[in-house]
């Protein structure tokens, strides 16, 4: 068998953090799901006509798929390594196991399974021949390795349409196009005709090949009137890998605001992105799946702009007081909630080259995230304590006008006050020039689509990012804020990740989906739930801080100008110490006001808010996890709560962008 398989595929990616270190671009992979009738007395592999149509189709796949890899747009979307045919089959005898025959599949593709039971009992149906051709499949596809791409879900024999629902649920949801072989006929149950039906429903195309008319192959897919199909041909088939694997719906449009192509601006993100300077540092940092990992900012990058926030917090919130605030929240909250995060023992159970690879990806993106969030934020304040300095200055210049007895000074305090500005200016330039605001904001929403990905992977799914490539949506009214819709680039590059990393191989059974849920509440929910608890209170604490700061330089303020007032009464033997309780009556309103602008300009009180509300609903959903498996509850029913998580993680995310973004020109 011709498979492109795992042991080949981990070859030319040994190493995933080496690999999303070099580059976060992925090779171009095309998810292929087969399913059809198990019995049926044409679908045989004698049976030449209908073989070769079956070999037919695939080469027309190959083809179409080595266009797109030719088209100018994929050098820049997708790593420049050939294209990737996965095929995914859940291995029954007839249609499952003819679509993925060898000598059919004429070029490399590799193997992935989705099994409804686990192997050793789904092989109880086949016969002893039917027996052998089976496990020498699943070996094909990594079977029990590391790299393994067999999915055992714990179906039960005593609820076997349950089983097989959920078995070609998960089909649908790991793939971007079906080739179905059956009649077309409608049948109760949960066989081929429920699993295209949820192809249609997810709006993925099917290619049908009639078991009667095996020369009648169509394309069907689905529409805002239903559905539509025609002749599969090169073009019918074209035009939807160009939907699929460029987006083309997408670039093919023009910015609202601009005229301008579209594709120009989100595949210049791509290129940033792929530019964008981290490097792999192997043996320092163990992987824990939620922020300890070998991948780092280069250590050119760091310079003293990095340190301005995080002085700020330091110098207005000590550790004893943050920990102090966050043992009083501790100690409110219900013992039912159990949030703990210590399940770091349990990592090495859930590594596999897929949650390496999803994992690496997001540290990639929070690195980079956190670098660019660290210099944005020390610029805006440094630009407002340096402006301060620039008034400051500028009032000792005034002070201290008189050549005839100050010589120089007036002349050193403009120089001074020349110099400040001139900075403050590089500052500001310097930020928007090189788009820090923008790179923060869309590389930490990357992360946070990436965080939760990894951990749906565990169950073998993931979140459907075709669900936000509406048209409308992204152009018309874009989904990430609206700093322009070549944004909706965080998206598409999410969804290339998805698409190359699929899903690992292992059994499900009770003591998985039990770790599985454990490890996820305590190292997703929970370590977020903290997360946010301790921003909620660092934020709350350092706007309370700066705001009575501004309050302190406004009252004092009022008593050095009424002590002036007193002295000015005395007469002139108190000038001296009246100017100088007049250059500092000076001063104090513009550190009043300084401190007010970088709290309004950093909104600490909306952040902490969000991290409230933020915290609130991981508490919420860390109870429901917690239920769950206490009831021993099936995977469809985990996976239905862990989208809806996933969707809360992204709304919020995006909410979070579209505040901070409108504070980009503020600080001008």
């Amino acid at each position: 068998m011709k498979l492109n398989g795992e042991v080949m595929e981990h070859a030319r990616h040994e190493n995933s953090y080496q690999y999303f270190a070099s580059t976060p671009l992925v090779p171009m992979t095309l998810r292929v799901a087969v399913a059809g009738h198990r019995k049926h007395d044409n679908i045989s592999i004698t049976n030449a006509k209908l073989s070769q149509q079956i070999e037919s189709i695939y080469d027309l796949i190959y083809t179409e798929l080595a266009k797109c890899y030719q088209h100018p747009h994929a050098r820049r979307l997708y790593a420049a390594t050939p294209p990737i045919l996965r095929v995914i089959s859940s291995l029954a005898d007839g249609a499952d196991r003819l679509l993925v025959e060898s000598s059919l599949v004429k070029n490399k593709f590799e193997l992935s399974c989705i099994l409804p039971f686990k192997a050793e009992e789904y092989a109880t149906d086949f016969d002893e021949a039917s027996k052998q051709e089976f496990y020498a499949l699943l070996q094909a596809a990594g079977y029990q390795s590391k790299h393994s791409r067999v999915l055992e879900l714990d179906g039960q024999r005593k609820n076997a349409d349950q089983a097989y629902k959920n078995c070609g649920e998960s089909l649908i949801k790991n793939c971007d196009l079906v080739v179905a072989l059956y009649d077309g006929q409608k049948r109760d149950g949960f066989g081929t005709t429920y699993t295209v039906a949820q192809a249609y429903k997810a709006k993925i195309p099917v290619i049908w090949i009639d078991t009667e008319h095996s020369d009648n192959v169509r394309l069907i897919f689905s529409t805002e009137n239903g559905q539509s199909q025609e002749p599969l041909n090169v073009s019918s088939l074209n035009q939807w890998l160009n939907h699929i694997l460029l987006f083309d719906t997408i670039l093919a449009q023009s910015d609202p605001h601009t005229s301008l192509p579209l594709a120009d601006k989100i595949l210049a993100k791509f290129d940033t992105y792929a530019k964008e300077s981290v490097e792999c540092k192997e043996h320092t940092a163990e992987v824990d799946f939620n922020g300890s990992g070998p991948i780092e900012i280069e250590r050119s990058h760091f310079n003293p702009l990095h340190y301005g926030f995080s002085l700020l917090k330091s110098w207005f919130i000590s550790t004893d007081q943050l920990n102090e605030e966050l043992s009083k929240l501790d100690k409110q909250l219900p013992v039912e909630a159990e949030i703990k995060t210590n399940v770091s023992h349990m990592c090495e159970h859930f590594q596999n080259l897929s949650s390496h690879r999803y994992y690496a990806a997001y540290l990639r993106a929070d690195r980079l995230a956190s670098h660019y969030a660290s210099i944005h934020r020390s610029i805006f304040v440094f630009i407002y304590v340096l402006a301060a300095s620039a008034l400051i200055i500028a009032s000792l210049a005034i002070a201290f006008a008189d050549k005839s007895k100050y010589f120089t000074l007036p002349l050193i305090f403009a120089i001074a006050e020349m110099s400040i500005l001139v900075v403050i200016y590089w500052l500001y330039r310097k930020d928007h020039k090189r788009s820090l605001h923008d790179k923060w904001l869309e590389y930490r929403c990357i992360a946070e689509f990436l965080r939760p990905t990894l951990f749906l992977s565990f169950f073998g799914t993931n979140y459907p990012m075709r669900r936000f490539r509406d048209r409308e949506q992204i152009v018309g009214r874009n989904l990430l804020g609206h700093g322009g819709p070549e944004r909706c680039w965080a998206y598409l590059y999410i969804e290339t990740v998805v698409r190359w990393v699929g899903f690992s191989g292992h059994t499900v059974d009770r003591a998985y989906i039990n770790d599985a849920i454990h490890f996820s509440r305590g190292q997703w929910v929970a370590r977020q739930y903290q997360y946010h608890t301790q921003n909620a209170i660092s934020m709350k604490l350092l706007g309370h801080r700066l705001a009575h700061l501004s309050e302190l330089m406004f009252w004092s303020t009022i008593l050095i100008i009424g002590v002036k007032i007193l002295l000015g009464i005395w007469g002139p033997e108190s000038y001296p110490l009246s100017k100088f309780l007049g250059l500092l009556a000076t001063w104090l309103p513009i550190l009043g006001t300084t401190a007010f602008a970088i709290r309004n300009h950093a909104e600490f009180e909306i952040s902490a808010q969000r991290s409230l509300s933020s915290r609130e609903v991981f508490l919420i959903y860390n109870k429901q996890l917690l239920e769950l498996k206490r009831t021993e509850a099936s995977m469809s029913d985990i996976d239905e709560l862990l989208m809806e998580l996933t969707t809360d993680s992204i709304r919020e995310t995006a909410d979070w962008l579209e505040i901070y973004e409108v504070k980009d020109t503020e600080t001008a």
